[in-house]
């Protein structure tokens, strides 16, 4: 005898939500879709929901809770050729809201870290230096699947070497006092930093989505220097989506620009408006499930 409307639906239901976490990014909800397989599948009407269905649904769940907290779910399986009634069904479906609401959600410590995105000029400037990088998941459901599973980049600047003046001094105290600068999907903080900055247009979804016109076209962060003679000093991290033109449900990934603005055309110190200390910038990319970008270094300019 089939399984009754109640239960199919039911457990159709479930392993319709359980796909939509697990499987392609969704067209209309930004954040939904990690772009991975599953296993579960539905059940078609006048059929019969068995113990195999239910297991193939737990473990998509375990796969999804596992990324989530670090430990999969408690449920138990069922036979292979068991019956499943409603009442089977109570756990998984209770689990699998709590993995739907909590679907962006990932511990540090479960990701890993690709550190190798690393560059360093020392060309000497004066005015404005800006580098460009590009990086690319190959596919738009790659790189939504990477920031949904809760990947996030995390930016440091700092100079080294020169002259030992004021202004380059200066520079370097700037960059350093920033820390570490993260974008996920929906958030963007600074880590270990020593003055506070801005983020005009928060994650990495909005900042591509909606943050390309106005004041504030692409600014990712800025941080404006205090020294008093150096006021008009500023770094930004820029932000725009890859290839350029497109937005979040078209977008392979992102191009991170670092513009170091040096307004001054005669240094108030030393007569000297020369910064020539080397310039050192990293792109971390915490990902898991081996979504990683690769890292095409576009170009630096200096004037």
């Amino acid at each position: 005898m089939a399984s009754s409307k109640i239960v199919i639906d039911t457990f159709n239901g479930i392993q319709s939500k359980i796909a939509s976490i697990l499987g392609a990014p969704d067209q209309s909800i930004i954040d939904l879709g990690y772009n991975l397989t599953y296993n579960s599948a539905q059940v078609s009407r006048g059929a019969i929901v068995y113990g195999d269905d239910a297991n193939r649904a737990i473990g998509d769940l375990n796969t999804i809770i596992q990324h989530q907290t670090g430990n999969p779910t408690d449920l138990s399986t069922f036979s292979k050729g068991q019956i499943i009634s409603a009442g089977d069904l109570a756990g998984l479906s209770s689990h699998t809201d709590s993995a739907y609401t909590a679907r962006n959600s990932v511990g540090t410590e479960l990701l890993a870290v690709l550190t190798s995105d690393s560059y360093s000029d020392g060309s000497s400037w004066g005015v404005r230096r800006t580098h460009s990088v590009t990086l690319d998941w190959g596919s738009n459901n790659n790189f939504r699947g990477w920031t949904n599973l809760g990947g996030f980049i995390a930016i440091g600047a700092s100079t080294t070497g020169g002259d030992g003046s004021p202004l380059v001094n200066s520079w370097e105290t700037l960059l350093t006092s920033a820390g570490n600068i993260v974008f996920s999907g929906d958030a963007a903080f600074q880590n270990s930093n020593g003055r506070n900055g801005s983020f005009p247009n928060g994650g990495l979804y909005n900042l591509i989505q909606n943050g390309q016109v106005g004041a504030n076209a692409s600014v990712g962060f800025k941080l404006l220097d205090t020294d008093a003679h150096y006021t008009g000093n500023s770094f930004f991290i820029n932000i725009t989506p890859y290839p350029s033109g497109t937005g979040v449900f078209a977008c392979t990934g992102f191009t991170v620009t670092a513009i170091l603005n040096n307004p001054y055309t005669s240094e108030p110190n030393t007569n000297s408006d020369v910064i020539n200390s080397t310039f050192n910038w990293s792109i971390n990319t915490y990902y898991c499930f081996n979504k990683t970008p690769n890292a095409i270094n576009v170009n630096n300019t200096i004037s």
